[in-house]
């Protein structure tokens, strides 16, 4: 009996999660006029075809950043199913949407929730999230300041050659 009611439970679980994801993904593609081009049914066949645009098979880079910001706004509304998918998204995309969070486009302004966006691609080394995050630092933008952690992101960032954070460093006077 107990396994049952747990079953039961998980059931309605993972029923809620698509159904949120449902939703809110599917709504906002249909909104966009993409369900027509996507083609898709039903919530496993649009994780698929996300899963496709983002990974590259079957469209350009901007389709890959849409699916991410899809992904983060079902993930805020409680899908389990699009944060599993929004934490593989690749440096490029957790760029994207750190900036789309940043600046409020496409998506609530949410500086707290752009610098774990920001983290994920200056960890891989993409020096304009490197900067950002400097910057961040510096200003106590979604996070605490903290001296320390800007010149050490600044320092990443100028080493690639990006010129606001060079510029930056020489205003600290750590250049």
């Amino acid at each position: 009996r107990k396994a049952f009611a747990i079953k039961n439970d998980l059931d309605d679980a993972i029923q809620k999660d698509r159904q949120i994801f449902e939703k809110d993904v599917l709504g906002d593609i249909a909104d966009n006029d993409t369900a027509t081009e996507t083609g898709v049914a039903n919530v496993e066949d649009l994780i698929t075809a996300i899963n496709d645009v983002m990974r590259g098979l079957s469209q350009a880079d901007r389709d890959k950043k849409k699916a991410a910001l899809l992904f983060y706004k079902a993930a805020q509304k409680g899908s389990s199913l699009a944060q599993k998918e929004l934490d593989t998204i690749d440096p490029n995309e957790s760029l994207h949407l750190a900036d789309c969070l940043y600046y409020g486009r496409d998506v609530d302004k949410n500086r707290t929730n752009a610098i774990q966006y920001f983290l994920k691609a200056a960890e891989a080394g993409i020096r304009y999230a490197e900067y950002s995050l400097g910057y961040c630092y510096e200003n106590g933008i979604g996070l605490t300041q903290n001296y320390n952690e800007a010149v050490k992101w600044y320092r990443k960032a100028a080493a690639q050659g990006n010129n606001d954070a060079i510029y930056a460093l020489k205003e600290l006077g750590e250049m």
